[in-house]
């Protein structure tokens, strides 16, 4: 699989970018955004290099935070199955800072 070309129909792959998601530790997020953008990476439209940076006031370590929206992404995902190997990919571009 290379991970750098985007599946057919899907457009170009970003740019090596970071995204900050406020309020990250909220439903919205783990609802909607975090699977959206799973699914953008599962279908390589993130490209090979992203980082998503979740900021809210609960406390939490990256790796709480990553466990967190892994759980969330298995029971109430509207893209599909989570396929844990591709989770666990785009889980490493998962972190947090905690702030007021």
């Amino acid at each position: 699989m290379d991970r750098n070309k985007p599946e057919e129909g899907i457009a170009s792959p970003a740019e090596p970018c970071t995204v900050v998601l406020f309020g990250a530790s909220g439903d919205l997020a783990k609802r909607k955004v975090i699977p959206a953008m799973y699914d953008l990476a599962t279908h390589k439209a993130l490209g090979p290099r992203f980082a998503i940076v979740g900021f809210a006031r609960t406390a939490m370590s990256d790796e709480g935070f990553r466990d967190a929206l892994g759980e969330a992404a298995k029971s109430i995902s509207e893209v599909g199955p989570i396929d844990a190997n591709k989770w666990n990919e785009f889980a490493s571009n998962l972190y947090y800072q905690a702030g007021e």
